[in-house]
């Protein structure tokens, strides 16, 4: 009975499929949990699943009801608003698809992605100031 179970959870996360892959190997992979899988034209997608395409990489993943393509250097957490989220970009250039996603405002036209990025940006010198009372008084401290 409990494999029944633990069969019906894991059936359940599934969200969607990877539809194409482009790129070297590994170069297209997801982090599910603490680990990671090299993804492949067919392969399931579950809720949660960080999709992460690197070097000359690019995957299209149908989920949610829509089918976007994501290109090299972006990074994409897959959940409900799968289909309007901005994949993040690893190189810290904007990240561009082929399925554009839409911002969605929040606030007096400021979106959801400002916002994150205002947060990071604010609390930067905060932690910065953090690490550098602490215990290595005169030293230098790392980021």
């Amino acid at each position: 009975m409990s494999l029944c179970l633990i069969t019906g959870i894991a059936a359940a996360q599934e969200v969607g499929t990877v539809e194409a892959v482009h790129g070297g190997e590994g170069e297209v992979f997801v982090m599910r949990g603490s680990s990671s899988h090299i993804l492949g034209k067919g392969d399931e997608i579950q809720l949660h699943d960080r999709l992460v395409i690197k070097g000359s990489g690019r995957v299209t993943v149908k989920a949610y009801g829509c089918s976007r393509t994501l290109p090299a250097g972006a990074m994409l957490t897959v959940d409900a608003s799968f289909c309007t989220a901005t994949p993040v970009s690893l190189s810290g250039a904007a990240v561009t698809t082929t399925t554009p996603a839409l911002a969605v405002p929040i606030l007096g036209g400021i979106t959801a992605g400002k916002v994150v990025a205002a947060g990071t940006i604010l609390s930067t010198p905060s932690i910065i100031s953090t690490a550098a009372s602490d215990e290595n008084k005169g030293e230098p401290v790392s980021p």
